[in-house]
């Protein structure tokens, strides 16, 4: 089969990316594709030679359709002068354009990520796809007067920010936010008087997070059979994702009735919620703030003290970020869990918020605006310093986030 350098409904990679838009990668067999396509599913076969055969194939045809995409755009920004004062408007032009005309590779990218640390050929890869996106944010930043070593973390952050576009349909109040965030952005990094954001911030999600906020559940009782179903979706998320979850696997594991995963939750999108609270309640366990130091500490002390702590515990990359990441994904592929998806991006965010609205040596001081593009810019750094998922233990991201919090 000839290389396919678009993406149409009438290619094999074209249908495997719609596919993964709207039904999530779990979704993509040969079986399905060959429906889609309309071919056999023994001819897909004989071309790549299994699903993993196939998926390697496509994220290699991804790998080199992104680097032509951010070179284009690349050509195009060093045939034009982007100075400071534009630097807003164009950076949020790029994420409108990529997260909406490029939804398809923007949703498997995210996609891939979640499953990369358990496909052995993805990490080397996801870590090719990415770097074209940063020698065009080093171009970009040249062109701003400010130094380039800040574009991979740049990357990572309008990555984290685009892809709060992804969990539904952008609206009006979605996009509001979005400008917020690149508008609050640049302003931090260019040591310019900060502007109050013009919108509420993504309205679904404070709204809906404060019905399933975890933090105060008490812990799980293992010999409530409702609780074991919990811990067990828990266990399978956490080994398998999301698309390990279903009915049976979770009787099995348990070792209860099938009726009685059905007869205390009602649908298998409550028991997907019920999970996310647990493994969101125990992550939060390990990355709270040392004792004595609640009420506010120095950037010094975030820096080399609480990050370090931080990465330890690895807590964007360790298997229940991982999960949380993937179950507001597929959330939001299934229409009763769209505002809810959205609800749990936010939630995401209070941590962040709540840790550096704590720092006192930041002037203006830090708020949700700044917490909530903390984490966007972890959500959106992995694979970035290489096929090892590290984030927080990145120079790169920690050299912007000190640019980024140093006094205007």
């Amino acid at each position: 089969m000839p290389y396919l350098s678009k993406f149409e409904s009438d290619t094999l990679f074209g249908n495997a990316l719609e596919i993964i838009d709207t039904s999530g990668l779990s979704a993509l067999s040969l079986r399905a594709l060959s429906a889609k396509a309309n071919i056999s599913p023994s001819s897909i076969s004989y071309r790549f030679g299994s699903r993993d055969g196939f998926i390697e194939d496509l994220v290699i045809s991804l790998v080199e359709q992104e680097a032509h995409i951010w070179r284009e755009r690349r050509n195009a920004l060093l045939e034009h002068t982007i100075g400071p004062e534009q630097s807003v408007r164009f950076c949020n032009a790029v994420i409108l354009n990529h997260f909406s005309r490029y939804r398809a590779h923007a949703n498997a990218l995210w996609e891939f990520e979640l499953v990369g640390n358990r496909v052995s050929f993805l990490p080397e890869l996801l870590h090719q796809w990415r770097q074209p996106e940063i020698a065009f944010w080093e171009t970009f930043l040249e062109q701003i007067e400010m130094p380039v070593d800040l574009a991979p973390t740049l990357s990572g952050t309008t990555t984290g920010i685009g892809r709060s576009l992804l969990l539904s349909c952008p609206g009006t109040e979605q996009l509001i936010w979005t400008q917020d965030c690149v508008s609050r952005l640049f302003e931090r990094l260019q040591k310019q008087p900060l502007t109050m954001p013009c919108s509420p911030g993504m309205p679904a999600g404070p709204a809906l997070a404060s019905d399933i906020n975890p933090i105060d559940r008490k812990d799980l009782d293992p010999s409530s059979t409702a609780d074991r179903i919990v811990l067990t979706a828990s266990e399978i998320i956490l080994e398998q994702g999301c698309s390990g979850l279903s009915h049976r696997a979770i009787a099995n594991r348990a070792n209860i009735s099938l009726s009685s995963t059905t007869h205390h939750f009602e649908t298998l999108q409550d028991i997907l919620m019920a999970a996310f609270r647990h493994i969101y309640a125990e992550g939060l366990k390990g990355s709270g703030l040392p004792k004595g130091n609640e009420n506010g500490y120095s950037q010094a002390f975030f820096f080399d003290k609480l990050v370090q702590r931080l990465s330890k515990a690895n807590a964007v990359t360790s298997p229940a970020a991982i999960a949380l990441e993937d179950i507001m994904l597929q959330g939001s592929k299934i229409d009763t869990m769209r505002d809810i998806a959205r609800a749990l991006f936010a939630l995401m965010g209070t941590h962040s918020t709540q840790m550096l609205a704590r720092l006192e040596d930041v002037s203006p001081r830090c708020d949700r605006l700044d917490g909530y593009l903390f984490r966007y810019g972890l959500i959106g750094s992995k694979y970035l310093d290489g096929p090892e998922l590290r984030v927080l233990g990145n120079q790169d991201f920690l050299a912007f986030w000190r640019y980024y919090l140093a006094s205007s």
